[in-house]
């Protein structure tokens, strides 16, 4: 992962909010990319509940993905629950180099609101809870959850941007060790 020469990756997603995250961390990071974006399965539930099936999820889409380019990333959003609190909806990204090793990063976190929360509790996935509390369809292709909640000051691709931003850093860390840097 030389910042000089172009990077090639692939995305495994069309989510417009998750290819405009992907590519803003990119562009940060690298400067000159060339991304695919392709739909891919994650093997898990649709909506992942806990870290374990997020990170799952995040990596069968990077492993998918690195089918297609030299780097294959995975970004799968999940709810993490602790007790007697609302669950947090945090963003995950897997990272990894074709035939390599594969690195994680993270989004800040936040709650769930109380009445998308108790709609969860009754085993909906997040989606249907967000169009009947918002009134806004596909609300996770654009501005996502966290773009209502904060009233249009975050956007959801801003939550990809640095998930992917950390898994990039973990990558290269990871890399640089075993390079002896």
């Amino acid at each position: 992962m030389n910042p000089s020469q172009t990077l090639d990756a692939a995305l495994a997603s069309t989510n417009p909010a998750k290819v405009q995250g992907t590519r803003s961390a990119l562009r940060r990071l690298f400067g000159k990319f060339r991304l695919k974006c392709i739909q891919a399965p994650s093997g898990i539930p649709g909506q992942p509940i806990g870290l374990d099936q997020t990170l799952r999820g995040a990596l069968r889409r990077a492993e998918h993905a690195a089918v297609k380019g030299s780097y294959g990333i995975g970004v799968e959003a999940g709810l993490l629950y602790h007790r007697n609190t609302k669950p947090f909806l945090l963003h995950a990204c897997c990272i990894k180099k074709r035939g390599g090793p594969a690195a994680y990063g993270f989004s800040p976190a936040f709650q769930v609101p109380r009445r998308i929360y108790n709609m969860l509790e009754k085993g909906e996935s997040l989606e249907n809870p967000v169009e009947n509390t918002t009134g806004i369809r596909d609300l996770g292709k654009g501005v996502g959850l966290i773009g209502w909640v904060s009233r249009g000051r975050f956007a959801r691709s801003a939550l990809v941007e640095q998930c992917v931003f950390m898994a990039v850093v973990s990558l290269h860390g990871e890399m640089e060790l075993r390079h002896g840097a």
